[in-house]
């Protein structure tokens, strides 16, 4: 991470002091045009708070100050390389959610951040192995075998329908 110095990610509390301390200057310029000179010098004072808060965290910042969030991470060895976010237990709750987008990018997520056999057959599919499980389907409806020729006696069973479908719908006409 640039201008980062800590082994740990302080980036949200470095913004989160440079947000407060903007918040804290932004009443000098009302101060500035009602004339009132020592309001508007208190607030610059009380701005270098959270500006020495600011870079003070791109060397260290209490896990005490922390969201309860960051306080887990960090207690699972929340270097900034290779850190696991997902816990087994969030993972075996995303597992076992039911099937949705949400659930798909959370285990797209896992399998990428932790690997592959965190999720061995629960990552999403993509188009072509969708497909392919809709043809193994008609495969086995039709009872023909999952071999080149059987899918090449689908393909003509299909044909067949087609212009059969066809057929009945001219006579219908």
């Amino acid at each position: 991470m640039p201008f980062q110095m800590s082994p740990y990610n302080t980036w949200p509390f470095m913004l989160m002091m440079a947000g407060l301390a903007l918040l804290t200057a932004l009443p000098s310029i009302p101060f500035e045009f009602a004339g009132m000179e020592e309001a508007r010098l208190m607030t610059w004072n009380v701005f270098f708070v959270p500006l020495a808060g600011m870079v003070m965290s791109f060397f260290w910042w209490p896990v005490a100050l922390s969201p309860r969030w960051y306080r887990a991470w960090r207690e699972r060895g929340g270097q900034r390389a290779g850190a696991n976010p997902w816990t087994p237990d969030e993972v075996e709750q995303v597992k076992s959610a039911p099937e949705s987008k949400r659930r798909d990018r959370a285990l797209t997520d896992i399998q990428r951040l932790v690997g592959e056999e965190a999720v061995e057959g629960m990552a999403p599919k993509d188009f072509f192995e969708r497909k392919a499980d809709a043809i193994k389907a008609e495969l086995d409806a039709e009872g023909l075998p999952h071999t080149r020729e059987g899918q090449y006696e689908l393909a003509r069973l299909r044909k067949e329908r087609k212009d059969q479908e066809k057929a009945r719908r001219r006579s219908g006409d």
